[in-house]
């Protein structure tokens, strides 16, 4: 009876382990929560406006809109799969006939999310400054520049969700680390043409099959273990 009742437990714990692992290679997503904390430079002193749920704008006295667009569906990914996340959209737009020049301090607030019913999600902040250089229309033509740079750190995390562990990657810190630079047009538009990002990488895991011979190889032990024990009794 106790050989039968242990071999129940073994292998109820080895269907556990499969069953966790099996949720470990389910895809996991993410959002991100854009917040727009200051503006610093001759073209400031406009007005902000953060919407949760949307993003943030920022028009400046001179006419430059700027706008920050959250993740709100991005693409999934596999626990064992880095993935080079798009974590936020900017667009530009301008009426400025004078070169107008500011910067723009952001947070982003990027959530993994579990996909493992009733799972935990996790946070990371991070923080950068956008900086507007020379952005004008005149005549019809838009120019300027616009350059990202995050502040540090540059790597956010570890952070735990359920059986995996993952780590957000943001660069070194040099200018436009992870930028898809706007163009600057005549209005924001629905789908702005810019983009932060960064590197979301995990922990390796092991594969079901490594972790089923694993908790049969346990279940072997065991049960030689308690076979001897029950012969010298």
């Amino acid at each position: 009876m106790k050989w039968k009742r242990f071999a129940t437990v073994m292998a109820l714990a080895v269907a556990a382990l499969v069953v966790s692992v099996g949720q470990a290679d389910a895809a996991y997503t993410y959002s991100t929560a854009l917040t727009i904390t200051g503006v610093t430079g001759p073209g400031s002193g406009g007005t902000i406006t953060n919407t949760v749920g949307v993003g943030a704008t920022y028009l400046s006295p001179s006419g430059t809109a700027v706008g920050l667009q959250d993740i709100l569906t991005p693409g999934t990914f596999l626990p064992t799969t880095p993935l080079s996340a798009n974590l936020g959209n900017v667009g530009v737009a301008t009426t400025s006939a004078a070169p107008d020049t500011f910067t723009v301090n952001y947070t982003d607030v990027v959530t993994l999310i579990n996909p493992a019913p009733g799972g935990s999600s996790l946070s990371v902040t991070i923080s950068g400054s956008m900086i507007f250089a020379g952005i004008q229309a005149v005549g019809g033509a838009f120019g300027g520049r616009v350059d990202n740079q995050y502040n540090p750190p540059f790597t956010g995390g570890p952070v735990i969700i359920g059986p995996n562990t993952f780590s957000l990657n943001i660069g070194t810190g040099a200018l436009d680390d992870f930028f898809g630079p706007p163009t600057i047009g005549s209005t924001l538009g629905t789908t702005p043409s810019g983009s932060i990002g960064g590197v979301f990488t995990p922990a390796a895991v092991p594969e079901p099959s490594s972790v089923a011979m694993l908790g049969l190889g346990l279940l072997g032990i065991g049960g030689l273990s308690l076979r001897r024990r029950l012969r010298n009794v």
